[in-house]
This record gives structure tokens, C-alpha cells and sequence, in this order.
């Protein structure tokens, strides 16, 4: 029988509690609760439902799978992140994400990277990772970081010299 080879890609979920007070009392972004709302309640149960259909073994989001950052009340992106990865969870989805400008650095190593280190099923030492499957190597970069001369870069360039 042969193995799964299914993945599918997602980005941009922006997925927010709606909880933040600072949307509801005038900020510029105040308009964006009723969407958040909106994609929460309905987008998210139809994205979890079609991926569920398609069997993927994995699903890479590209980055802000969260609303997260640059709110005022800094418990908002750590709660976003449990909440959306366990309802992916609990849907019997895995979702590897890339770190994108919506979620926090510490938030995101502190919960998402052990979840990935899960996943892979060894440990990551950095948010940005790579892994194999059988249709091709996934490097997953921490782009928010990547620059010329680092550790990263040297890092990046043995992967893409090393891909099957």
C-alpha cells in the first residue's frame, strides 16, 4: 500500500480569539473584529472540514496563523496558538506553521516549537526547521531573522545543497 502523500498549504488565518478589548474600544482595527469573529465561527470549521477531506499527512501554513502580535494584552498570541492548534488537533490535523510577523517570538517557541518537535518527532533547536517526506524536502525558514552571514543563511544553504 503506498503511503500518504498528501499535504496541503494554508496562510494567513489570522486566527483571533476576539477577545481584545483595544479592537472594540476605537483602535483603527475595530472593524476587524466582525471578520475575525466571521472566520473564527464559520471560515475556520469549513477550512478544518475540506482538509479533513483531502487526508493530507501534514499541513504547512506559511505564516500568521494567528492574529496574534501587536496587540496590547501580550496573553492574546499565547492563548490564539493553543486554541488554534488544538482545534487542528482535535480535527486529527498536523499543522506545521512558519513563523510569520503575527506571531511572537517567545510565544512561538515556547508553545508552537515543542508541538512541531512532536510532530517530527525530534527536537528542534531553532524555529526554523527542515524535514523530508516522501515527495520532497520542506524547509521551513524563520525569514523574520534570515539574513546574510548567519548562522540561518549557512544553515539554509546546506539544505537546499542537501535535498534529496
Amino acid at each position: 500500500m503506498q503511503e500518504n502523500q498528501r499535504f496541503a498549504v494554508i496562510f494567513d488565518t489570522h486566527y483571533c480569539l476576539g477577545e481584545d478589548k483595544d479592537l472594540l474600544a476605537g483602535s483603527g482595527a475595530r472593524d476587524d473584529l466582525p471578520r475575525y469573529a466571521w472566520m473564527r465561527e464559520r471560515l475556520f470549521p469549513q477550512l478544518v472540514k475540506e482538509l479533513r477531506e483531502h487526508r493530507p499527512k501534514f499541513c504547512m501554513c506559511t505564516g500568521d496563523i494567528i492574529e496574534g502580535g501587536h496587540r496590547p494584552d501580550n496573553s492574546i498570541p499565547g492563548r490564539e496558538l493553543r486554541e488554534v492548534f488544538s482545534r487542528f488537533q482535535e480535527a486529527g490535523l498536523r499543522v506545521l506553521n512558519a513563523r510569520g510577523t503575527h506571531e511572537p517570538l517567545a510565544e512561538y517557541t515556547d508553545i508552537a516549537r515543542p508541538l512541531f518537535s512532536e510532530y517530527l518527532e525530534r527536537h528542534l533547536d531553532e524555529n526554523y526547521y527542515a524535514f523530508d517526506a516522501p515527495f520532497g524536502r520542506f524547509v521551513v525558514t524563520e525569514y523574520l531573522a534570515l539574513a546574510p552571514e548567519t548562522r540561518q543563511a549557512e544553515w539554509l544553504r546546506q539544505q537546499c545543497i542537501s535535498a534529496p
